[in-house]
């Protein structure tokens, strides 16, 4: 399993919050915050096509959160 982190914004106190992202080796993918644990995304790869097919995605990509 690949997990990466990157900067997904900041509250409004000004601590940063980052985003998570999660793979395996099938091509599924999970994108989680460590503010509150916010699933962002859920993503397969659909190999014979090789494209990226969103299953799931929380509507957002806040600069700040509340």
């Amino acid at each position: 399993m690949d997990i990466k982190r990157g900067l997904f914004g900041a509250t409004k106190e000004e601590k940063e919050a980052y985003i998570f992202t999660l793979e395996n080796s099938k091509g599924m993918k999970a994108q989680v915050t460590n503010y509150g644990a916010i699933l962002v995304s859920l993503f397969r790869v659909v190999y014979k096509k090789n494209e990226e097919v969103s299953v799931w995605n929380h509507s957002f990509t806040p600069k700040v959160l509340i």
